[in-house]
């Protein structure tokens, strides 16, 4: 999902109408939309989740004394980490989000699994509940005049599409500039205010609210393959085939409102909201499904190795992605179809996966979880193996 927005005009992550037409990008846009669009950023959110349990475990079997320091450290790192992808690579970083809700996760670790199971829904599903809420009422706040600039974001003219487009096509200096430029005039918008808002709360309650599931996932022995095959089928079965239904009829519903901005701005993704935990589970089953079939076992070592330096290849996925499509690089952005972002996607994977192998058949660690640990216990480590 990231290369669209590498790649494209940002509507163009939300609506396959503005910029690029063509049948072939309705049908890659539908298909993402259906079976990528924030399923895996949940299951994501879901692994960070249970990470927390494992890190946490982790100090106490080494016998540390303050896990909540080095916990919060650790996360404090990672905040800093994401602020400086966030500004000087790229806009879409999600770990200044992670770490900022890692927090919470401390504090509800030791709950009982079925109440943090239902806590997380409960809270992935708040954005949900709250565009109804405000889709019935925005009308009667705020004047046409004011609600138009909510139809400008769905139906940009072109002038604001070819100011995007320059300025990524543009200096390095400029893009930075602009990530960090001071956006306190545009606070004093309400609906610049409002846009933000729904923004922030549909993406920290979307990760909170998963990574919160990911703890009860993990202490219930789903991400650890205790579970029988046999459960992993049913979810399977039960994921894919409640899912997918929802995302088709939100997708369609997406089509036939395109010209309702209001519907766009606060009830499309509800579909998908409500179908995306379903279809991560599916994808989780086919993982823990397929993980004892031998003739995977390659397959599933070369994507452990990516696992083990995830921190380093989402940086590195960055830093390529930017290159190939901003002004400082080949300044591809804007001129290549969906069609071809695929490709590039799948150009970038083998990048990873082959420096991920050849990386940890000598060093220890990915180069950047090695800066976070050494910062995280003030004390260097042996990179290199022995």
């Amino acid at each position: 999902m990231n290369i669209m927005h590498f790649s494209m005009p940002k509507i163009s992550y939300f609506s396959p109408f503005i910029y690029e037409t063509t049948f072939l990008n309705h049908i890659i846009y539908s298909f993402s939309h259906v079976f990528v669009d924030q399923k895996f950023m949940a299951i994501f959110s879901i692994l960070f989740g249970a990470s927390t349990i494992l890190y946490l475990n982790s100090l106490k079997r080494k016998g540390f004394k303050r896990p909540f320091w080095f916990y919060f450290l650790r996360n404090t790192w990672l905040w800093v980490i994401g602020f400086f992808h966030y500004a000087f690579i790229w806009e879409g970083d999600v770990l200044m989000l992670y770490a900022s809700c890692s927090l919470l996760l401390y504090f509800l670790r030791n709950y009982n699994s079925r109440l943090l199971l239902i806590l997380g829904f409960l809270i992935y599903l708040i954005p949900s509940f709250s565009n109804v809420y405000l889709i019935s009422n925005v009308k009667n706040q705020y004047s046409e005049r004011e609600l138009s600039k909510i139809s400008q974001k769905w139906y940009p003219d072109n002038e604001s599409i070819q100011k995007e487009l320059d300025l990524f096509r543009g200096n390095y200096d400029d893009q930075v500039n602009y990530r960090l430029e001071d956006r306190s005039l545009k606070k004093s918008d309400p609906i610049i205010e409002l846009k933000e808002g729904i923004f922030i709360l549909d993406v920290f309650c979307r990760a909170l609210g998963m990574m919160i599931v990911g703890i009860a996932l993990f202490n219930f022995g789903v991400l650890s393959n205790l579970l029988s095959r046999k459960f992993y089928l049913k979810i399977i079965y039960y994921g894919f085939g409640i899912g997918i239904p929802i995302s088709l009829i939100g997708l369609f519903l997406t089509y036939q409102n395109q010209e309702d901005y209001m519907y766009l701005e606060f009830l499309s993704r509800i579909p998908n909201n409500l179908a995306t935990p379903f279809i991560s589970f599916g994808y989780i089953g086919i993982i823990k499904y397929l993980f004892d079939n031998k003739n995977l076992k390659y397959l599933f070592n070369r994507l452990g190795n990516i696992g083990k330096m995830a921190l380093s290849c989402y940086l590195i996925e960055s830093i390529i992605a930017t290159f190939i499509f901003y002004g400082f690089g080949f300044g591809f952005f804007g001129y290549l179809s969906r069609f071809f972002q695929i490709l590039i996607t799948f150009l970038i994977w083998s990048i990873i996966l082959l420096f991920s192998s050849i990386w940890l058949k000598k060093f220890q660690y990915g180069p950047v979880e090695w800066i976070w640990r050494c910062l995280t216990h003030f004390r260097l480590f042996p990179l290199i193996r022995k």
